[in-house]
Order: C-alpha cells, then structure tokens, then sequence
C-alpha cells in the first residue's frame, strides 16, 4: 500500500509540474497580447481594422484569463490530493 501511495504521490507531482508549466505558457502569451493592447500597437493598419483587431486581442485575452484560472484551480485540486495522500501516508506510518 505505501509504494502505491508513493507511486500516486509522483504522479501528482508530475501532473502538478504540467499544469504549472501550462499555465506558466498560457500567462505568457496573456501578458504579450496585454502589452499589445496597452500600447497600441496595430502594426499601421487602418482604424477600422485596428478597432476588429482590438476587440479580438481582447476576446483572446479573456479566453485566456479564463484557461488560467481553470489551470490554477486545478494546481489547487492538485496540492489538496497531496496533502490528503501525504497526510494518510504519515497516518499509515504512525499506526
């Protein structure tokens, strides 16, 4: 039973540093289209286009911001599953 806790234990390390590099990808990506959007930048096409462009970086910056925090809730899932397994671990060694 303790090598299968152990086992289950990696694997949720493994799973943990997944989505941390995701979310790490995806706020990366968020941060660069927010930049673009703060400053303006519409790489010298005409207004009508620039507001279309706009209003898709802004689309695409709430789809992300949304996939973040999906990633961080489940980082959280993620750290609950290893308390738990870690504090029946120390339970099983105890008794």
């Amino acid at each position: 039973m303790k090598n299968r806790k152990s086992d289950v234990l990696s694997y949720n390390n493994e799973a943990f540093s997944e989505i941390h590099n995701t979310t790490s990808l995806i706020d990366a990506v968020l941060t660069c289209c927010q930049d673009k959007e703060f400053r303006g930048i519409y790489y010298d096409i005409p207004r009508k286009s620039a507001i279309k462009l706009s209003e898709e970086r802004n689309g695409y910056m709430s789809l992300l911001t949304m996939a973040s925090d999906r990633l961080n809730n489940l980082k959280q899932l993620n750290i609950n599953i290893e308390n738990e397994l870690t504090l029946h671990q120390n339970t099983d060694n105890c008794c």
